[in-house]
């Protein structure tokens, strides 16, 4: 994916045309600079960017959202497997890896 053609002024709307394979897009994108110096794209998704060294960039961030993703181009994509629901953490006593021979062990006094 790379972006052929840019205009427009920075910070501002740019309007690009970016390649991936043989699709091609034109895209409207809302480009700024960070106080780094860097440069950050308001996505599809209504966040804003990483920061990005170059506006192609920070483009190819957004554009990244907008193409479709092959699984050739994204294996990570292959097995989605969902992550585990947050829960409250685990007491220490009641860990389920130890018996209550070994906690009750734990919680007595040592002898001199």
């Amino acid at each position: 994916m790379h972006v052929e053609k840019r205009t427009g002024s920075i910070p501002g709307i740019v309007f690009a045309t970016v390649r991936h394979g043989a699709s091609v897009r034109n895209l409207t994108v809302e480009l700024q600079r960070t106080t780094s110096g860097r440069y950050i794209a308001h996505l599809p998704n209504r966040t804003w960017s990483v920061e990005c060294q170059s506006p192609e960039s920070a483009i190819l961030m957004h554009a990244a959202l907008v193409f479709p993703v092959e699984v050739e181009d994204a294996p990570w994509l292959r097995n989605i497997k969902p992550a585990p629901l947050i829960t409250e953490p685990e007491d220490a006593t009641s860990s389920s890896h130890a018996t209550s021979s070994e906690r009750d062990a734990c919680l007595t006094p040592l002898s001199a």
